[in-house]
């Protein structure tokens, strides 16, 4: 039997229609799935190093401003960052962690503030903030390694600055001045040593966003 225009198009649209029902059948049931994985809080967005990067931990750290693309990335640098630190045995301590922030206390009492408002202005809690002086600490660990500071730096920070440092002691003064001038080094150099080290790492997305 021949087949006329007619039967033709209806044969099409009812192609069309099953097509179109197995797909959002099969987007609703994944979706059912990952949300299913995501509140079991099992599913992976990404795995380093044969680690998983879990969804949950992803939604933790979700900013309004920043999304889950920022999210993704920054927790991905942490993770590199970890895997760095492990590579070279290097282990930051907890009391390595109070007394930075004790130390940050004490500079944000002297300019007239408390820490706990600070961190309540950024939406903080003080669990961010070790997390994150920890994660600082481990960066300087690791890449302070191969940086080196002269004497004639310090000697010219000093002489520059010289209102903020005239009543400290003078061993005092060069050490603190040293680290600062470490630090200053290391934040130049950090986003290319990330992007490098991220380069050399074994990152698989299962999720891309």
């Amino acid at each position: 039997m021949a087949l006329t225009l007619n039967k033709i198009k209806k044969l099409l649209y009812k192609n069309i229609r099953l097509e179109l029902f197995l797909k959002i059948t099969s987007t609703l049931i994944a979706m059912l799935i990952l949300y299913t994985l995501y509140k079991r809080g099992v599913l992976a967005i990404a795995f380093i190093n044969g680690e998983p990067v879990s969804m949950i931990e992803v939604a933790n750290i979700v900013s309004d401003n920043g999304g889950y693309k920022n999210a993704v990335d920054k927790l991905i640098a942490q993770k590199v960052i970890e895997y760095e630190a492990k590579k070279r045995n290097i282990i930051v301590k907890k009391e390595e962690i109070d007394q930075e922030i004790l130390a940050m206390e004490i500079k944000a009492i002297e300019n007239g503030r408390t820490l706990a408002e600070l961190l309540k202005e950024n939406d903080q809690t003080l669990g961010d903030l070790e997390k994150n002086v920890k994660l600082r600490i481990t960066v300087y660990k690791i890449l302070s390694q191969n940086i080196e500071v002269s004497e004639v730096e310090i000697d010219n920070f000093i002489y520059e600055n010289n209102e903020l440092y005239k009543d400290s002691e003078r061993e005092k003064i060069r050490e603190e001045v040293k680290k600062l001038l470490i630090s200053n080094k290391i934040n130049e150099i950090y986003p290319n040593w990330i992007k490098t080290v991220s380069a050399k790492t074994d990152i698989e997305y299962f999720i891309k966003f």
